[in-house]
């Protein structure tokens, strides 16, 4: 594709950030198949992207990512943003966000997939299928190939509500928690099985929570099982 076919709409890609400077926010924005870095003063709220890259109050310049990684972005064509075919069975390609927090969380996440995979098979976690061998970038895991998956609607997650519930409790009882239990991390597979996705908040139940996972996100320092019973609760 040349650039003027590309989709001429500014994407934010990241939430918005606080910076070291008070009132100073900042996050990713995709346009044109290229990441940029927006930084703006005021609120905590997205600018305007209408006018991109001319926005008021804000500076705009490029992200600095290897030339591999500016590769996946041209030839890769976004589904969802937070979660992102390049084989028949593993056709949907997961990219971290650039920086190093993120990278962390998916070096967890695609670490904590492989775990859950070779459980035995009488427990069947229901995770999804994932290639064997991540992205790497600058010896660092940045993004894995996975199956495609589906999206599940607010109704039919009411009605799904006891799969659900029977699917974390297979996570629980092999010890080990998701941590991040959302409308967007429960979705089907090809056979409309429900697949519990992004593990990036997940870990054995009762060790220390890394640094790189937020430790109020669990109240506390260690995995637990307290968070995804209240959200899951959420959906009946």
């Amino acid at each position: 594709m040349r650039d003027h076919e590309y989709p001429g709409r500014a994407e934010p890609v990241t939430p918005p950030q606080s910076t070291l400077s008070p009132k100073v926010y900042e996050c990713n924005v995709e346009y044109k198949r290229k990441l940029y870095l927006v930084t703006w003063s005021g609120t905590l709220s997205y600018p305007d992207l209408s006018s991109f890259p001319n926005i008021q109050h804000a500076t705009v310049s490029p992200v600095q990512q290897s030339p591999k990684m500016v590769a996946l972005w041209k030839c890769s064509t976004t589904l969802a943003y937070g979660a992102h075919g390049l084989s028949n069975f593993f056709p949907i390609l997961k990219l971290s966000h650039p920086d190093e927090e993120s990278m962390e969380l998916m070096n967890h996440e695609f670490k904590m997939l492989h775990i859950l995979a070779d459980l035995p098979l009488s427990v069947r976690i229901p995770v999804p299928r994932v290639s064997d061998q991540p992205v790497i970038d600058q010896d660092r895991i940045c993004g894995y190939q996975m199956e495609e998956l589906y999206s599940v609607g607010h109704n039919e997650l009411r009605e799904r509500s006891s799969e659900i519930d029977g699917a974390l409790t297979v996570l629980h009882k092999a010890g080990f928690s998701h941590g991040d239990i959302s409308q967007g991390n429960i979705m089907v597979d090809s056979h409309n099985r429900i697949v519990l996705t992004d593990f990036s908040y997940s870990g054995q139940l009762g060790a220390e929570i890394p640094k790189f996972i937020p430790k109020e996100w669990y109240r506390g320092s260690c995995f637990t099982v307290d968070i995804d019973l209240e959200r899951a609760a959420s959906f009946k």
